[in-house]
């Protein structure tokens, strides 16, 4: 979904995407969650819908082999000795959360020393053809400068034999990501370091409920299954410009999942823009307005794509202006961006004055030294909008 930036909002990416598979065509986003939001390309898609590669390894199967071209740091591992516990991260140099997340590893690996862990890079940048292949330099550059701060192992991998047995293996397409191998050699745990410390603790203790976890595990991963089909789906949809195919898909999804605004917000955004269907936009986004009411962020999103948006034809200025009003109401004229949206509504409408109060109270609650590219804009909005050229 195409969302402004937003200095409040402007957090760090919780994952890093490493594979390019053919639903990333489509602008799947989450409102708060990982703050991923990929744009559509406009790419060609294959006649033929292509299968999401099938999820072979999970909770419960034997750990894979686990043998890296190059070890930087620590003693080299054999391979998973029977009684002891391994946890194996998937982590890139490129990688910002990864980073982030390296000295909690570190506390984890002082905390519980028994256990092995493996910081495994598999994912470096591959050098265009005719450039030097600098990348295993680069890594044990990289882990040197760090230093302390990786207390643990560290392995290096140029090929992707390693990252498609387990990454791929395991549908996970995102870093870091991380395995954790108990004392039986199984796979009990997968998921993002971060959220590692209760289920490592169990399986220390011997208490790790692997049923459980495999049930949970099986149900995320056909969620995941289903998300990524109806990622394709829409992809050749939108390729094929069938919008009725488009609504159709995004109707299901909303069916699923009531409570969650992002299908609405998108489908409205798609009706408003690409397919360039006004009536049935402006229905869909009273719809998501009425329902989303209570919600600032989905109201200012409604807001600023109908105002904004350059595929947007024919602007719906008094849903923006009920949305834009209603966020404001809910924050109580806190929060720079939604009066930002406010004011371009109105400017839109062609109310000047009423547009500059609104910029002015914008750049007012900007805080004392942002200057993000967004607060830039404001500023510049302000400008604009005082001296009236439109």
């Amino acid at each position: 979904m195409p969302c402004r930036a937003n200095s409040s909002k402007e957090r760090t990416m919780r994952a890093c995407t490493i594979a390019v598979v053919p639903f990333a065509l489509v602008a799947v986003a989450a409102f708060a969650q990982t703050d991923n939001r990929p744009a559509a390309p406009n790419a060609p898609v294959a006649p033929a819908r292509p299968e999401a590669p099938a999820t072979t390894l999970g909770v419960g199967d034997p750990a894979p082999a686990f043998e890296p071209a190059h070890w930087i740091k620590g003693k080299p591992i054999g391979g998973f000795e029977t009684g002891k516990t391994y946890v194996i991260e998937f982590w890139a140099t490129w990688c910002g959360p990864c980073i982030a997340v390296m000295p909690h590893l570190t506390d984890l690996q002082k905390e519980h020393p028994e256990v092995t862990f493996v910081g495994m890079a598999a994912s470096e940048r591959t050098p265009k053809e005719g450039e030097p292949d600098e990348r295993l330099p680069f890594v044990r550059g990289f882990v040197r400068g760090k230093g302390d701060l990786m207390g643990y192992r560290v392995a290096y991998s140029p090929d992707r034999d390693i990252a498609t047995r387990w990454m791929t293996a395991a549908g996970q397409n995102g870093i870091p990501c991380t395995f954790i191998v108990g004392p039986s050699g199984q796979i009990e745990w997968i998921g993002h370091p971060g959220r590692m410390d209760e289920p490592l603790k169990q399986v220390i203790a011997g208490k790790w409920d692997r049923d459980a976890e495999v049930s949970r595990s099986k149900a995320s991963r056909a969620a995941r299954e289903k998300q990524a089909a109806f990622a394709m789906a829409l992809a050749q949809a939108q390729a094929d410009k069938d919008w009725d195919e488009v609504a159709r898909l995004y109707g299901e999804r909303i069916k699923d999942e009531p409570d969650n605004p992002m299908h609405s917000v998108m489908l409205y955004q798609v009706l408003a823009g690409r397919a360039a269907r006004p009536d049935q936009a402006a229905k869909v986004g009273a719809e998501v307005v009425e329902r989303f009411k209570d919600n600032a962020q989905v109201l200012n999103e409604i807001a600023w794509f109908t105002v904004d948006d350059p595929s947007v034809k024919t602007r719906d200025l008094e849903l923006a202006l009920k949305a834009a009003e209603r966020a404001n109401d809910l924050t109580k004229g806190s929060d720079f961006m939604i009066l930002d949206t406010l004011a371009r509504v109105w400017w839109e409408k062609g109310d000047s004055s009423k547009a500059v109060e609104l910029q002015k109270a914008a750049v007012a609650k900007i805080p004392a030294g942002d200057e993000t590219e967004t607060t830039k804009q404001i500023r510049k909005a302000l400008e604009k909008y005082q001296g009236g050229a439109r």
